[in-house]
This record gives C-alpha cells, structure tokens and sequence, in this order.
C-alpha cells in the first residue's frame, strides 16, 4: 500500500507539460528536473526489480567472489545489447531492461553456495530473490541454465535473452557460442557420461534459441565478439546512481 502510494506520488511529480521550443512544435520538461530519473528509479523499486547499484550492494552482502561478479557483468552486456537490437531494429519495446539487468547480474549469486550444498545454484539462487522480494527476478535467475520452454513462436523474452548471454561468456570473456560449449564439455561433460549428454542437451536448445533471437537482426550471432569488444556499451542510464 504505501509503494503504491509513493508511486502515485512521484508518478504525478514527474509528469511531462508542453513548453515552447524554438522553431514551433511542442517540446516538453518535467516538473522537479531529475524527476524523470526519479521516476525510473520508483518503477524499478515497486516492481520489485533491483536497480543496478542494489544488484552490486545484493552480491556484496552475499559476498560473492569477484570473478564470478567479473562473468555477471559480461553476460549483461551481451543480454543488453540484444535486446536493444531487438528494440531498435524491431521496434520491439516489450522487452524490460530493468529485468534484463538484474537478472543478468544476479543470476549466479548462488553459485558458491550451492556447490557446498550440493544443490542446482540456478534454484538455490532462485529461492534467494524470491526471499528477498524480487519476484520478477527469481524466473530469470532460475532459468538461466536451462529454460523452461523452448518455443520458436512467441516474443523474446527477459529469461531467453539472461540464458543465451550466460552462454556466450567463458569467465568474463564474450565468446561465440563453440568457444562457450567447447569450454563446457571439457570443465562439465567430462565428470560423466549423464554430465555430457547433459551438456549436449542444452547445446542443442542453445542453438535454436539463438537462431530465434538473431532470426530478425542484421547482425550474426558470432559479431557481438568483435561488437561489444571494441564497444564499451553503456548500461542502463538511471541504474548507474
């Protein structure tokens, strides 16, 4: 009740009004200056999605290694950057990038822990954003080795696009999809016949979804190696406070 009613507040302050601009149409301010920023910031937080600074303070508190940290942040960069392809040369505007960037950015948090318990870290990781309130997150985070449906048909989506960027990154390093499962198959597939036959299974699904998320753009699936290397990409604007 009272999110939604500081939402209702902040949502009224941060309003746009038509002003004069030079040359003749309309052109708009905000009441307050940052409000916008503002405003950005209230929707992530009664959403229950973590801006990108509460993401870092998260794997902090939960002392995560810095490597693994290290790899989050390049699979952000590489969910990031498909899904504003995806926005700018499909003019699909569905896809939340507040949610892209949490889930990218906590999707291991349970990595160590998990091993120790010896459980999935995908599913103790879920069961850690869900106790915590973000529930939006948990899906993303527990899907991100594998997902739950495959379907070529039907929109991309916030999950598909955390689960490919985690397979395009080896530690911190954007590969291509080979260099990634040809890691795997190694470090994974090679503890037992059921572990390789595992792996192959989600290189065999990690192949048709790429061909779904790069089916309408104009870039190949191996150009973001080279893309987001030259290209520091910068992340989300009101996440980094």
């Amino acid at each position: 009740m009272c999110l939604g009613i500081l939402y209702d507040i902040v949502t009224c302050f941060s309003r746009r009004e038509p002003s004069a601009r030079a040359g003749g149409g309309p052109s708009y301010r905000t009441w307050g200056g940052e409000t916008d920023v503002i405003h950005n910031r209230l929707i992530t937080w009664y959403r229950m999605i973590p801006d990108r600074d509460t993401c870092f303070a998260i794997l902090a508190d939960h002392k995560v290694d810095e490597h693994i940290i290290a790899h989050s942040m390049s699979v952000e960069r590489v969910a990031l950057h498909i899904a504003r392809l995806h926005a700018e040369q499909n003019g699909d505007g569905s896809l939340d990038l507040s949610l892209v960037s949490a889930g990218a950015l906590l999707h291991d948090i349970a990595k160590v822990p998990a091993i120790y318990a010896g459980v999935k870290h995908s599913d103790m990781g879920a069961d850690m954003m869900r106790d915590l309130g973000f529930v939006e997150v948990e899906p993303l985070v527990r899907q991100h080795v594998l997902l739950d449906d495959y379907t070529q048909n039907g929109a991309v989506t916030e999950a598909e696009l955390v689960n490919y960027g985690d397979k395009r990154v080896t530690h911190d390093r954007i590969v291509t999809l080979k260099e990634r499962f040809d890691d795997l198959y190694i470090r994974y597939g090679s503890r037992s016949p059921w572990a390789m036959e595992h792996v192959r299974q989600i290189h065999v699904h990690t192949l048709e979804l790429e061909k779904k998320l790069f089916r309408s753009l104009s870039v190949r699936p191996d150009d973001l190696v080279d893309i987001l290397r030259d290209k520091e990409e910068e992340v989300i604007g009101f996440h980094s406070g």
